[in-house]
Formats: C-alpha cells, structure tokens, sequence
C-alpha cells in the first residue's frame, strides 16, 4: 500500500488538517477497501476519524467508510483502557523500587499531543530506562506478573507482556537506547533525556519524554526504520504537531540542538515533509539551521555510529560479565530451537551448520561500517 497514488495521500492529509475533502474528488479510481487499506497502512483510522467529526467535512463521504472509521476507533479507544491499566501497574511496580522510567515515542505523544490519546494508533507503548537498570527492571516487571520476551540485549530493548489474565495483545518495548538503529542509538543517553522530561499527571511514577526529544526521535525514528513505509502519514503528522506545539523559541531550540547533534538531515526531511502535507510552518531561517554539514563527519563520528561502534560500546557500558556474555550470546549463538524456527528447518542435525551461517553473518553484519 506504499504505493497508493499521491493524490489519495494528499486526500487523506487534507481531511486531517480540516480542509475541504469531496470524495467525489477520489471517483472513480479509489474503491472503499482500498481507502481504508491505505488508512490503515498510514495508521490514521482514529485521527481521521475524529478530524472528519470535529470539522464535519465527511458528511458526503460514503457510510461504508465512515461506520468502520468509527468501529475501528471505538477498539482503539478499547485497547487504550486496557494499555492504560496496566501502564499505571507496570509505572507503579517500578516506581515502588525508585527505577526511573520515561514514556516515549507513540504512547507519550498520544497523552501529551492528541486530544483523544485513543485515536493514536499504536501496536505497543516505548518505555526508556537507564541500561544499568535492565536486571532490576526484569525482575520487578517479573514480580509484578509479566514475562519477558527476549532477546535483551541484541536490539537494545526487550518486550514486556502480561503473563496471565486479562491483557492478550498488550505489549510494552522496554528501550536501553534511545532507538535501535546504530547511527540513531547513541544521539542522547538515559540521563540526557530525563534531565529534561517532565511528570504525568496521570502517573505519578513515570515522567514523558520531552517535546523537543520527542521531535527528535520522531525524526530519527521515522528516518531509521528501514523495514517500514518511512512516509507513513501517522508519522509524519506526529512530527507535524510536535514542531508546531513548540513555538518560535522552542523551535528554533530544538534546530539548533539537531545542528549540535548532526541530525540535521532527518530532521529537515521529517519537516519538509510533514510541511509539504499538513502545511507546518516551517521558516527558511530554521531550515538554513537544519542544512547539512559542509564537511562529512569524521572517521571516529562513522565509527561510533556503526553496528561495530555501537557494540563496542554496549561492551563497555555492560555491568559485569554476565551481560557482556549474553550480549554475544543472543548476536551470535542463539538458542538452537530459534535458530531452528529462523530457518525453517525440522531436526537438531542442521544445528551445526546454521550456527556456522548465523555466527558467520552476525560478523558481517556488526563489522559494516553504516
């Protein structure tokens, strides 16, 4: 669905900021089903729904579409109760032994930038915490009822889900970075982000990422996601409403701290975009900020924010050898029965020759320079 036509994007964009949208516009190239594949691929389902409400532009939209809008927004709202009790018992659990958390990406700009936090869609809620953290937090997520989904420490977070009871497709992604991808992961650190997130009303354990760290992840997230349509509407309307909640100062703020940390590039593109459908503004002065460095980075700054930088790192940062142990374990010498799966294969006898190719292209993969 990444390919739909340009025009239905603007469409869709255009319901969303409140302007005129005559479905007629769409006849007769656009059947229903495809419109609707396409809100779902971009994740809009719950926002153009209640844009579509609040403006009341859908009126002549045909009733198919607007009655599974709804239906769809109502299992939103739905699974955001859920999500929300068991945030509030997941916060409490580690606010009880004084670990530090913040919320972030979807699920922070939901509560901080969304009149209806229900209409974000969101297949699971990002919480940060600090990397010397990761045991105590296992534990007391543990205790507190829920399993643990690894790996840990392959890609820098692990998944959290209720272990019994009520609760079947909820999922948090706890993060130890700031996000996966090498070039992004080591941009700021736990304590950089905490320093400057602020407390929930609504969760007195847990603090939110900040607007301006938000945009920025918003940006590097979206850049950094090479298994996904990086032009989904979802994310570039998040990037839309964090800029334009920020005002001059805080915009000009927040340019000038993506200069600071060679972000420039996926940030001016996130703007440009985002500009070029939902009509933020963005000033020539704040893009001349955002222009890209004269002179390409050094050999050292390539090196850190490579897959083999970023694991020389993780070595470092590591308590103990323990941690350092199943961080090569879960990179190079995997459980057998997930190898198995990884490749298909029936029968303990391929085990040799898969832990040959796995510890083979594990080596490749984390000696590129990217």
């Amino acid at each position: 669905m990444s390919s739909t036509s340009p025009h239905v994007i603007e469409f869709i964009a255009a319901a969303l900021r409140g302007a005129p949208a005559s479905w007629a516009s769409l006849q007769p190239s656009v059947s229903e089903q495809e419109f609707l594949d396409c809100c779902r691929h971009h994740g809009v389902q719950g926002v153009l729904f209640h844009a579509l409400a609040e403006s009341g532009t859908g009126h002549e939209w045909p009733d198919g579409i607007l009655t599974v809008l709804e239906e769809e927004c109502r299992e939103f709202v739905a699974a955001e109760l859920l999500r929300g009790h068991h945030l509030v018992r997941i916060s409490e659990a580690l606010g009880q032994r004084g670990i530090r958390h913040i919320l972030m990406k979807g699920e922070a700009l939901a509560q901080t930038h969304y009149a209806q936090p229900g209409s974000r869609v969101r297949g699971d809620t990002d919480l940060f915490i600090h990397l010397h953290d990761i045991g105590r937090v296992r534990s007391t997520l543990t205790d507190a009822g829920y399993k643990i989904v690894p790996p840990v420490y392959k890609t820098h977070q692990f998944t959290v889900t209720p272990a019994a009871g009520k609760g079947v497709g909820v999922w948090f992604d706890v993060h130890w970075r700031i996000l996966n991808s090498p070039r992004y992961a080591l941009s700021f650190d736990f304590e950089d982000a905490y320093a400057q997130a602020t407390k929930m009303d609504s969760l007195e354990s847990a603090s939110v990422l900040s607007a301006e760290h938000n945009f920025l992840v918003a940006c590097m997230h979206r850049d950094g996601s090479d298994r996904h349509d990086r032009n989904r509407l979802i994310w570039l309307y998040d990037i839309h409403l964090l800029f334009s909640a920020l005002g001059q100062e805080g915009q000009m703020r927040v340019c000038r701290l993506a200069n600071s940390l060679n972000l420039q590039e996926c940030c001016r593109d996130g703007l440009e975009r985002a500009a070029r459908l939902f009509r933020t503004r963005v000033t020539s002065e704040l893009l001349e900020l955002l222009s890209p460095a004269p002179e390409p980075v050094d050999f050292r700054w390539r090196f850190s924010h490579s897959s083999l930088g970023l694991l020389r790192h993780d070595w470092y940062s590591l308590q103990g050898w323990g941690d350092r142990r199943r961080l090569l374990g879960e990179l190079f010498l995997p459980s057998g029965k997930s190898l198995l799966a990884r490749y298909g294969k029936e029968g303990r006898q391929w085990l040799p020759w898969l832990y040959v190719r796995q510890i083979s292209s594990g080596v490749a993969n984390r000696l590129r320079l990217r």
